[in-house]
């Protein structure tokens, strides 16, 4: 599952989160999320812990 998050800026602030899943759907995202430490709704903070660790 691939899930893309685009933040929208103004002023340097996030004004707007668009959220989009490919390939899946979001039912399945949430199915993935409900398992434990899973979190709350798709997040780039997944990938940037990954990135972390990488």
């Amino acid at each position: 599952m691939i899930g893309t998050v685009v933040k929208k800026t103004a002023k340097h602030q996030v004004v707007k989160v668009i959220r989009h899943m490919a390939p899946g759907t979001i039912e399945q995202a949430e199915e993935l999320l409900a398992l434990p430490a899973g979190g709350i709704q798709p997040n780039t903070v997944f990938i940037e812990r990954f990135n972390g660790m990488m």
